[in-house]
């Protein structure tokens, strides 16, 4: 769908891998607008690093004016780690990624 990217997450995402995330979300988040998916379905485990990388991304996607949503929250090793911090409720979560292209489509229709 022309206007969304997404960027899968596979893995554990902490101090090794955060720096990885973070370069890889920042180059989808540019001038170019309209939306970035995270989907976080296959994340088996998120340490402060790489909510750390989520943040800094959020702020990013902000500062340009694009949707960034995450997808895939709702399992324990990605949902204990946003309701601990408190940092779910800043995040737009969305049901899936195929939601995201679907409603992107009907807008743009």
């Amino acid at each position: 769908m022309p206007g969304v990217r997404v960027v899968r997450v596979a893995g554990e995402l902490d101090m090794l891998t955060a720096p990885q995330l973070a370069s890889c979300l920042l180059s989808q988040i540019d001038a170019r607008g309209g939306h970035v998916v995270v989907d976080l379905s296959a994340v088996t485990f998120l340490a402060a690093a790489g909510l750390g990388s989520l943040v800094r991304a959020r702020e990013a996607a902000t500062h340009h004016d694009i949707e960034l949503c995450l997808t895939g929250v709702d399992h324990r090793a990605v949902a204990r780690s946003l309701e601990i911090t408190r940092l779910r409720a800043t995040f737009t979560i969305r049901p899936s990624t195929k939601w995201v292209i679907a409603a992107v489509g009907e807008q743009a229709s």
